[in-house]
């Protein structure tokens, strides 16, 4: 960011939401994380520091709070990377027309960090009236579960004449790449004119266009090579739920569906077959199933976090210490399989037993629903691992 800098700069936001729950936005760090920064520390109050970094453009600021006022006011002392001379920051918040005006007052405001305060308000009154960051709104989805890359070991069974690609293992319904007529068993090799040669290459280039967008996307479907023209659609939103036992019996549906699908992929499984890795360094079907244990494990952390407003980020369930530790505590497969039945009834209780007011704090709310909406592709990726695993155990039985 340049450093020029410009007259006392007022910034303002009209915000249709509670004035407390859009102060609690800028004072709790998991909150601030949901619209402002990318990653937060701070404790709001006078004489206690925060710390707000942003990826891109790699950027941070640093300062004090100077007064905590609720809910009316802030002042703190800031600096960021660009400008390390410190200044007060003033953010006033005021009940207006049944939500809340929030107005910024910054004395110098380099020309550069305007845009990035103009846009995380824009964000600041999308999650605090939607749930939805207004990256999600605006970012196209292809509506496409990736099987993986397209290799010159694994070409022959797509039976593409090339060894690059990203190889579709489905698409969801109602997004982009349905409607543009892409089916289980397709290989993307190419889209706006840049070449797909792996997963990873998918997403530099829709980052690049905005939902609504029309894109030309080249795919192999056996040896014959297709290219079409595919409208970038925006994400399907969920229904905002009326309770916490509303999100709870909607996140039991699909966990009951996982339960019956593994039940039924492993009808007939020993575990003597369970225990043999199909690879050295690969995990045997036990162990996948442990990891798929600690990851739900995992899930109930982050929603624990999201509730006390300090989110953990450490994930831990591909430590294979975890891993086998689980599998020595649950040593069958009908142990592993209740394991990760209980846990999925935990975190249910969790979700029911959460605060009646996180009911209210929308971003956070939106983020469990991401979370267990993204979870089934995470777990039936592992389904198919466990089905090769044992297949591999059969074969060299």
């Amino acid at each position: 960011m340049a450093a020029e800098t410009q007259a006392r700069t007022t910034l303002t936001q009209s915000v249709q939401a509670p004035r407390a729950s859009v102060f609690e936005a800028f004072t709790t760090a998991t909150r601030l994380c949901e619209w402002f920064s990318y990653d937060a520390q701070l404790e709001a109050a006078p004489g206690g520091r925060f710390y707000a970094y942003w990826r891109e453009p790699g950027f941070y600021a640093v300062g004090e709070y100077l007064e905590v006022r609720a809910p009316e006011l802030i002042r703190l002392r800031w600096s960021d990377k660009d400008n390390p001379q410190p200044v007060e920051v003033e953010i006033a918040f005021a009940e207006s027309e049944g939500g809340t005006e929030v107005s910024v007052h910054h004395p110098a405001m380099p020309a550069a960090l305007e845009p990035l305060w103009r846009r995380a308000l824009a964000v600041l009154a999308s999650t605090q009236e939607r749930g939805y960051h207004l990256d999600l709104l605006e970012r196209p989805m292809l509506g496409v579960l990736l099987s993986g890359d397209v290799t010159a070991e694994n070409a022959g069974q797509y039976g593409v004449p090339v060894a690059y690609g990203a190889a579709l293992q489905g698409t969801l319904a109602g997004l982009s790449a349905e409607a543009a007529g892409l089916r289980q068993g397709d290989v993307i090799v190419g889209m706006d004119g840049k070449e797909v040669r792996t997963v990873q290459d998918i997403p530099p280039i829709t980052r690049q266009h905005k939902a609504g967008d029309t894109v030309v996307v080249e795919f192999y479907r056996g040896a014959e090579r297709h290219a079409v023209p595919m409208e970038l659609r925006p994400r399907n939103l969920h229904p905002y739920p009326e309770s916490l036992e509303d999100l709870a019996r909607t996140m039991a549906r699909e966990k009951e569906r996982l339960i019956g699908e593994l039940r039924a992929l492993l009808a007939g499984a020993t575990d003597a077959e369970a225990e043999r890795a199909p690879a050295p360094g690969k995990w045997n079907a036990k162990q996948i199933l442990a990891h798929l244990v600690a990851s739900e494990r995992e899930s109930q952390a982050f929603i624990a976090s999201l509730a006390v407003g300090n989110e953990l980020e450490v994930f831990t369930a591909n430590l294979d210490a975890r891993v086998n530790a689980l599998v020595r505590r649950y040593p069958t497969l009908a142990a592993l399989v209740q394991a990760l039945e209980d846990a999925y009834a935990e975190t249910l209780e969790i979700v029911r037993g959460l605060p009646q007011d996180f009911l209210a704090r929308k971003a956070s709310v939106v983020r469990v629903q991401l979370a267990a909406e993204a979870d089934p592709f995470h777990v039936r990726h592992h389904f198919g691992q466990v089905r090769r695993a044992l297949e591999a155990a059969r074969q060299a039985a």
